[in-house]
């Protein structure tokens, strides 16, 4: 599979004039690794689309109504895009129609922010003309020409503003703000899947604080979580571990129950999560203290969740250093806290003697009661001795 540089090299000899678009020039400038490419191109998707054919590969075209061909390399998914002017947009999401143009400063002047406004040639000569280097080296985030017009273009790009403060650690330009307050009703109109997908980047990364603090100072985080109160301890979320639950159960700590669902939906997390985020908020007032005993019960409930609890919890001002110790070392352990961690099962209680049903199953959860006192007796003779005691105890053996 060719390379990104290779179909640079193939667009080029074939006088398509590429050039790296937005993000890779971005992370380039950045010192990072882009995580993706995208290419613009004089050239008209048909022409690319002959080109990519004769050299043997297979483009999608789906979205080549708006200039866009796809095609893999060992990069990934590359778009190759024609320079283009978009009309007049619609549901604040998309526009209407495109214009093919040969100007790349006109392709340039219709995107977001002036940091994914560069372009670069082939050989690495930077194509800028909205300054978007000088903001970048700046730490910050300014749109393309005025911020209400583009935020009223697509309203998905204010939230492309919390993702990006967050992910590359940037201030938002006073004329951003003011777009951002001016056109904060537009989000509500918004699918789930597209509120998630952006802001889940934003808690995922380096500084979601500054994210939050954005859409809560914007107007934008009633419209989008209506119900849900505002943390007053912003900075604590980037102590928290960098997964989607401890820092989710954080904002969502001590907060009513409807919100907290609604919340949840309009983030579009798949069951796994939704689930897992809703146990670890319910964890606000169980009793936490640094007893091995205790904290293998919590286990019990919580599983590897309960770090999560504990990571919330200190965050918050709670002293938790001695639990987390424990919890880990019980988690590393693998302390038995379930009855399929159990060194018998119900087969070898009904060798034992027991007669099929009811006693069985509670027989084991004495046993398990036992194991999470003392994990040195979950040994299969120790537990046989103890459940033959019990069962003579409850009337299951005679």
């Amino acid at each position: 599979m060719l390379h990104i540089y290779e179909l640079v090299d193939l667009l080029n000899k074939q006088n398509c004039k590429p050039y790296y678009v937005g993000g890779c020039v971005r992370d380039k400038y950045l010192g990072r690794k882009p995580s993706d490419y995208d290419l613009t191109v004089e050239a008209l998707p048909e022409k690319i689309c002959e080109v990519l054919n004769a050299a043997g590969l297979t483009p999608d075209t789906d979205g080549i109504a708006f200039g866009t061909v796809t095609v893999g390399t060992a990069e990934g998914l590359i778009e190759i895009t024609t320079h283009r002017k978009d009309g007049a947009y619609k549901d604040s999401r998309k526009p209407e129609t495109v214009t093919f143009t040969s100007d790349l400063s006109q392709d340039l002047a219709r995107r977001d922010f002036t940091i994914n406004a560069m372009a670069m040639t082939p050989d690495g000569s930077l194509i800028d003309p909205f300054n978007g280097l000088s903001d970048l080296k700046k730490s910050l985030l300014r749109c393309v020409g005025d911020a209400a017009v583009r935020f009223e273009e697509d309203a998905l790009r204010m939230l492309r503003a919390a993702r990006f403060v967050s992910k590359l650690d940037l201030e938002p330009d006073p004329d951003l703000l003011a777009g951002m307050k001016q056109r904060a009703a537009g989000v509500a109109a918004l699918s789930d899947a597209r509120v998630g997908s952006e802001l889940t980047g934003m808690w995922l990364s380096d500084h979601p604080e500054k994210g939050y603090r954005l859409l809560v100072e914007t107007g934008l985080w009633p419209v989008l979580f209506p119900g849900l109160n505002i943390d007053s301890d912003m900075d604590a979320l980037a102590s928290m571990p960098r997964s989607l639950v401890p820092r989710l159960s954080f904002v969502l700590w001590g907060q009513s129950t409807n919100p907290v669902y609604q919340f949840l939906r309009r983030m579009a997390l798949p069951k796994n999560l939704f689930d897992d985020v809703l146990l670890v908020t319910t964890a606000e007032k169980i009793e936490l203290y640094p007893d091995p005993k205790a904290l293998r019960r919590q286990i019990r409930t919580y599983g590897d969740l309960l770090l999560d609890v504990v990571a919330v919890r200190s965050a918050r001002g709670e002293d938790m250093d001695s639990v987390k110790t424990i919890v880990q070392h019980e988690l590393d352990i693998k302390s038995c806290v379930t009855i399929a961690g159990l060194q018998v099962s119900g087969d070898d209680l009904m060798e034992l003697g027991f007669p099929a049903g009811r006693g069985i199953g509670i027989t084991l959860s004495y046993l398990l009661d036992r194991v999470m006192d003392d994990p040195a007796l979950n040994q299969k003779e120790k537990l046989l001795s103890i459940a033959s005691e019990f069962g003579k105890t409850e009337g299951y053996l005679f």
